[in-house]
């Protein structure tokens, strides 16, 4: 259950288990630095014509191409950098959401639900090589680039 198209829950998060995976994301962890970004908000999104290069394997390591055409679904997806030292609000208004973490820049990056009720409010530290679904608004706490894909 690694692919990010699978059926889970809100905030499930999954060890990213396949054998190149963490090999995929250390490349691309190498290779963000030095990408283009362009600012939207408080965080970044890539706007590299080379992002497609960077993320067609691990696509193709977690069987997503074939997973989405089996299922009959679209997806989208974009890196982002988040560095803004408040937590960063994603409202899920298309589709599910899955979070993959790929580099950690700075401190202890955690991912909570964008409640203000206790009792709902679940976090979650955002590990490289994990996967976590997202059915509902959360909000991110910084440092970190992550790739986020939507399926709707």
């Amino acid at each position: 259950m690694s692919a990010p198209v699978a059926k889970s829950f809100h905030m499930e998060k999954v060890d990213l288990s396949r054998p190149k995976v963490h090999t995929i994301l250390s490349q691309l962890g190498e290779w963000l630095p030095n990408a283009k970004f362009e600012r939207d908000g408080k965080v970044e999104k890539c706007a590299d014509a080379d992002l497609d290069h960077y993320c067609r394997p691990l696509f193709d390591e977690l069987d997503i191409p074939s997973k989405i055409s089996s299922q009959q679904v679209r997806m989208k997806y974009n890196v982002i950098r988040i560095l803004s030292q408040e937590p960063v609000e994603f409202y899920n208004s298309i589709g599910e959401m899955d979070l993959i973490p790929i580099l950690v820049i700075g401190g202890d990056p955690i991912i909570s639900n964008a409640t203000v009720d206790p009792l709902q409010n679940i976090s979650q530290s955002l590990i490289p090589g994990t996967r976590i679904h997202i059915t509902q608004d959360v909000k991110i706490s910084p440092a970190l680039y992550c790739l986020i894909l939507v399926t709707y």
